[in-house]
């Protein structure tokens, strides 16, 4: 983790990195934990190229890195669940070869509708 704190900004490292743990490293994959859906969603978008380098740089040698989530929102995520299959509340997408991206199901009001839609002054431009 000092590797990775020294690349990015102090604010960067608190909100993305600081609550993250390594979970798991088996046949050249280092599986890291996050802490909710929405970070390690972030982590892959944003920080994964960076965490897989320092990671390298550290090990040596070409290293998967692969994000799961291990906190409040882990009973929605499931990592060993094949790419598009819905589970849990969760739908998994394959983003690239060894990551996975959760993809929350949508939970819509269904009173709110375009047929119901009233135009007044608060929602017009």
């Amino acid at each position: 983790m000092g590797e990775m704190q020294m690349r990015v900004t102090e604010a960067c490292y608190r909100t993305w990195l600081a609550e993250t743990t390594a979970l798991s490293w088996s046949d050249g994959v280092l599986t890291i934990a996050a802490p909710t859906a929405f970070v390690a969603e972030m982590l892959e978008r944003r920080l994964l190229r960076l965490v897989s380098d320092s990671i390298e740089k550290i090990a040596g040698h070409v290293v998967e890195v692969r994000i799961e989530v291990a906190g409040p929102d882990a009973a929605t995520s499931t990592p060993h669940q094949s790419a598009s299959t819905p589970g849990d509340g969760a739908q998994r997408t394959e983003t690239r070869p060894g990551a996975v991206r959760v993809v929350p199901e949508l939970r819509l009001n269904p009173g709110y509708t375009f047929d119901s839609f009233v135009v007044g002054d608060s929602n017009e431009l």
